[in-house]
């Protein structure tokens, strides 16, 4: 006699589907029943700094995803926040990618094409090598190059905006978490 239940994640991405699924196979055979395993599945919500979504007022939303960026990863982002937030209008603030040696130019340029691709209207970016997202990017994308982490604030004005969602990533030594804080103060 098989068991089903039907579990809801908290934490988005496909990625948590698969940690989901790995961390029943391992609990189910280590014998916890499948009514517990369910119940930590979805208490689960995920972590700081990693694709938290924070809903705000005027069906606003800012993605903070600011703990790490490579190449994979902010395409992935870029990707999950389109398919979530197909609806609303989207804005990409973008760190320097860090530690990319000689490819570095050439992943900041695919980042900018692949935002444009993913239906992203505006982008800022902040740092030496963020100049490069908006190099070769569609020109209806708008583009605003940061001197500070809070001056954000010159270009954003979340009490005037209305169904937006704000993908703030970067690079650890970036610190992309300041603006983030400073758009969400």
């Amino acid at each position: 006699d098989k068991k089903q239940v039907q579990i809801t994640l908290k934490a988005p991405g496909i990625n948590n589907i698969y940690n989901s699924l790995c961390s029943a196979s391992l609990a189910i055979k280590a014998g916890v029943d499948l009514e517990t395993v369910a119940t930590g599945i979805e208490s689960f919500e995920g972590i700081n700094n990693r694709f938290k979504i924070i809903e705000l007022k005027n069906q606003n939303v800012i993605i903070n995803d600011t703990y790490n960026a490579n190449p994979d990863s902010m395409q992935k982002a870029i990707e999950m926040t389109s398919k979530i937030f197909q609806f609303k209008k989207k804005i990409a603030i973008l760190g320097d990618m860090l530690e990319l040696g000689k490819i570095s130019e050439e992943e900041h340029i695919k980042v900018g094409n692949h935002l444009a691709i993913n239906g992203f209207s505006e982008l800022y970016s902040f740092g030496d090598k963020a100049d490069n997202y908006a190099k070769k990017i569609n020109k209806t994308v708008v583009y605003g190059k940061l001197k500070n982490h809070s001056e954000i604030k010159k270009y954003i004005n979340l009490d005037s905006t209305t169904n937006t969602v704000i993908l703030v990533k970067g690079s650890r030594g970036m610190r992309m978490e300041k603006i983030f804080d400073s758009l969400n103060n």
